[in-house]
């Protein structure tokens, strides 16, 4: 969902730029600049270019990109704790964002975070919960470098979500 402010034949373009696709970024460049708007910067670091773009897309819609990436990285570690529910329940009360999640599914995430330390579990499940903390934070940019601190190779997912997202 691009943002109103966004002209939507620049949308295919802003996919590009999030991409890296050769060429996209001096011409949305320019494109920002005859619109009066920032432009966005031109470099071929993807990171600063997914969260660039992230920025433009509404709070919603980061957050539903956050936890379709959160929920990757949550598969692989939870175990290490099987009877802990929150974080799942936490992710699934996000993909319902008519709702904000209850205080008790935020409080269960929060303990389930701080009990890592306590269960000696690896430092990828406690990044786990705690990207799913983030999300409940209304903070998706932070759960998303969570979730790539985890796994490196998410960056590629993350770029495609966000792209798909834009309307690319």
């Amino acid at each position: 969902m691009v943002p109103v402010t966004l002209d939507p034949k620049l949308a295919p373009l802003l996919a590009g730029y999030v991409r890296n696709d050769e060429g996209t970024a001096e011409v949305l460049h320019d494109a920002f600049l005859e619109r009066g708007l920032e432009p966005l910067p031109i470099t071929d670091d993807r990171c600063v270019r997914l969260e660039r773009a992230l920025a433009l897309l509404s709070v919603t819609t980061q957050t539903q990109i956050g936890c379709a990436s959160a929920q990757r990285v949550l598969g692989r570690v939870t175990q290490e704790f099987p009877n802990e529910r929150a974080p799942a329940m936490a992710l699934a009360a996000l993909a319902r964002p008519a709702a904000a999640p209850p205080d008790e599914i935020r409080h269960a995430v929060f303990n389930a975070w701080r009990m890592c330390e306590q269960r000696s579990s690896t430092p990828e499940a406690a990044r786990a919960v705690w990207a799913v903390w983030m999300l409940l934070r209304a903070m998706p940019l932070v759960a998303l470098r969570t979730v790539r601190a985890i796994d490196a190779a998410e960056l590629d997912v993350q770029i495609e979500l966000v792209a798909r997202a834009i309307g690319g």
